[in-house]
């Protein structure tokens, strides 16, 4: 865990503390944080630099649609040229929670 692997470290923090204080050090006021990221998504609500609420999906990237734009750009296309080339074949499935599920 990247959380311990530091052996000098005095003390261990959540994610959600580490993204809200960065954006309270570079935006001093109250804010939400949005971070879409490869595992989970989250919005973080900062309140006189402290976070207030926060909500975390349950889903990686692939229930952000960060795999569809990813594969996209791999394949050299746009997204809604994939969304073309996808409706050419209706017998593929693909799930909303993880890549891994995606069948052919």
């Amino acid at each position: 865990m990247a959380e311990v692997s530091v052996k000098y470290a005095n003390f261990t923090t959540t994610e959600i503390l580490c993204h809200g204080l960065g954006a309270d050090f570079l935006y001093p006021y109250d804010c939400t944080v949005i971070d879409v990221g490869g595992q989970d998504t989250k919005a973080i609500k900062m309140v006189s630099s402290k976070p207030e609420d926060f909500i975390i999906n349950d889903k990686c990237s692939a229930g952000t649609s960060k795999f569809l734009e990813v594969m996209a750009n791999r394949l050299g296309l746009e997204l809604t040229q994939l969304y073309k080339t996808a409706q050419q074949n209706l017998n593929i499935k693909i799930s909303s929670t993880c890549t891994v599920f995606c069948r052919v």
